[in-house]
Formats: C-alpha cells, sequence, structure tokens
C-alpha cells in the first residue's frame, strides 16, 4: 500500500511539473488560410472573432479565411507588420498569446507556403531584437501572418518577412 502511495505522489509531481505540447491538431484547429484579392497568406485565430497575422496581407481585400468567406472588419496594429483582425465569422477554437521567445528556443507554425496548404514547420530562434524575431528555418511566400508557437502552444509571435524568394522543399515518395 505504501508502494502504492509514494508511486501515485510520484506520479503527481511528474503531471504538475510537466509543460503542455500542442498535438498537430490543436495547432492545426487555430491555425488560418487567408485568401485575399491577390493572393494567400497565414493567420492564426486568438479569439472567437480575432486572427493574429501580418499587416501586408491586407493590402488587398480580405476574401476568405479558410475557404470560407469573411470580411475583415477592423484593425489593431501591435507593432511594425503585426496587427490583430476582428473578422465577420466565428472561430471554433484558438490559441492563446505567450511572451516573446528567446534566443535558443524553438517554434513551430503551420503556413501556407507557395500557396500549399497547412504545411507544419519547426525553427530555432537564432536571435531576439526589439520589434523582431530572427529565425533558422525555412519561410516562404505564403507563411506571413502564421502564428510562431512555443512549446507550451502560445503564440509568441508571427512570420513577416523572409530573407530571400527562394523556396525549396523536398518531396519523397
Amino acid at each position: 500500500m505504501k508502494a502504492i502511495l509514494i508511486a501515485l505522489l510520484a506520479f503527481g509531481l511528474i503531471a504538475a511539473t510537466a509543460t503542455y505540447r500542442p498535438s498537430l491538431a490543436d495547432m492545426r484547429a487555430s491555425a488560418l488560410r487567408l485568401r485575399t484579392v491577390d493572393g494567400i497568406c497565414s493567420g492564426t485565430a486568438i479569439a472567437a472573432h480575432k486572427m493574429l497575422t501580418a499587416r501586408h496581407c491586407f493590402d488587398d481585400r480580405l476574401v476568405s479565411v479558410n475557404d470560407v468567406p469573411m470580411q475583415a472588419l477592423r484593425f489593431d496594429h501591435e507593432g511594425d507588420d503585426t496587427v490583430v483582425v476582428t473578422v465577420s465569422g466565428t472561430f471554433k477554437h484558438w490559441a492563446k498569446r505567450g511572451p516573446k521567445p528567446v534566443q535558443g528556443e524553438r517554434v513551430r507554425f503551420i503556413g501556407n507556403p507557395m500557396g500549399e496548404p497547412n504545411v507544419l514547420r519547426e525553427a530555432l530562434v537564432a536571435r531576439v531584437r526589439p520589434g523582431q524575431i530572427i529565425l533558422q528555418g525555412m519561410v516562404c511566400a505564403g507563411d506571413s501572418g502564421a502564428g510562431l508557437t512555443n512549446e507550451r502552444g502560445e503564440v509568441v509571435g508571427i512570420v513577416d518577412a523572409m530573407t530571400d524568394r527562394a523556396c525549396k522543399f523536398g518531396i519523397g515518395i
């Protein structure tokens, strides 16, 4: 009996200190594919009617989110290229916001590189400067606005630029 009690206490301690890592299904549920008049961007649902994305995605009018017709109703700017957009539709799942990442932290994101839907990537935070997170990882056109998610499933930033236009993927069969 004493051994069982000790085992239960140890399990409780491990469970209490374990960090939550979101599943791919959790991430996919809040990841958004934004279609504008002129292209594709990415975003993350952060509330029932709000998404976090890149401001430059809205140089053109929003047409749909995840292929559902939607309008952008309000823009709340959070930085040079970060914006919270209130939309006409409703999101059933959304991610929590978290603190800015630190150098060496791993982040994951689901974007739409070159128009390819829902592609999961992982990157290393190479450097953090005021208003900027530098990533070591592949970022492509169409990923703009994708939420950078930490190990706890919190959105800690967005993809908003890339250093060149090259985007290469390996294809297996």
